[in-house]
């Protein structure tokens, strides 16, 4: 019996000095690791990030040109700054190194803001739209594929059926069905017969576009053009698949660069990601 009760209490105290060496396994296991990295201020490699938008390039200049107030308001010892923009970001630069005063506005209208009849948010947001200049805190602007005078390939029917997918906010067609019946008719022009988008806004004979290429960039701001040719060595007549030649050469660039790219590659391209490196470099 006494062997008996020995073993008992043997077998208990395994259990126990068991257990407790198990909690004790447990606990210290899911104890969390803590990594401590050091801060290093050191040059890093330049990748790629998309944004992309089916916004009225007029509505995305807007965001844009506000979000330059922004920053300058933040940090006002800031230095000024390089703009890389590709495609419908070039076209978006190109608005905020332009100083469009009202003659947008008149070309639209025929008359000066203060006397167009339109009202309250409506006069807000097209005169916000069509009354600009440049942003002081851009000093270079490099443009890569971008369609400044529009491209064909939105023009047939690709475009057409890519521009019927998109739907305008309310708040837009508002505006658009007040302002529609006060604007000058252009014949040159494509017609306007709903709010636009970031599709209708890359048609050649877009009134937009067409009223923007007609002003110069701002004095005193250089930019540069990277433009692809698909490798096919055919440049003036050559195209990236998407925006032709004519259309992102600009005159009065710093330097112009043809690379072998289509368009949407051309953002990595290597021979464009060395231009760009090459320039922020050259011009610090």
């Amino acid at each position: 019996m006494k062997k008996f009760t020995v073993l008992i209490v043997v077998l208990v105290c395994l259990s126990l000095s068991l257990g407790c060496s198990r909690r004790r396994s447990n606990a210290s296991a899911s104890a969390p690791e803590v990594l401590v990295t050091e801060v290093a201020r050191k040059d890093v490699p330049i990748i790629k990030e998309w944004v992309a938008t089916l916004d009225g390039l007029v509505n995305a200049s807007i965001s844009a040109r506000v979000a330059g107030h922004l920053i300058s308001q933040d940090y006002p010892n800031r230095k000024r700054i390089v703009l890389v923009g590709h495609s419908m970001g070039g076209m978006i630069s190109r608005l905020m190194v332009t100083d469009a005063k009202d003659t947008i506005w008149r070309d639209f209208f025929g008359t000066a803001p203060a006397k167009t009849p339109l009202l309250g948010e409506t006069r807000q947001l097209v005169e916000k739209a069509l009354v600009f200049d440049h942003r002081p805190e851009i000093k270079r602007v490099v443009f890569i594929s971008t369609p400044h005078r529009g491209t064909p390939l939105v023009s047939g029917w690709i475009g057409r059926i890519a521009s019927a997918l998109v739907r305008a906010p309310p708040f837009l067609a508002s505006v658009y069905a007040s302002a529609k019946p006060i604007e000058i008719a252009d014949p040159a022009a494509g017609p306007l017969n709903r709010v636009a988008n970031g599709v209708a806004t890359l048609e050649p004979n877009d009134r937009f576009v067409e009223a923007v290429n007609k002003l110069p960039l701002t004095p005193g701001i250089p930019y540069h053009s990277i433009i692809g040719d698909r490798g096919r060595g055919d440049t003036p007549n050559s195209s990236d698949g998407a925006v032709p030649y004519w259309s992102s050469h600009l005159d009065g660039a710093q330097s112009e660069l043809v690379v072998h790219s289509g368009h949407l590659s051309a953002g990595w391209n290597p021979e464009a990601l060395r231009e760009v490196e090459r320039i922020l470099k050259t011009y610090p």
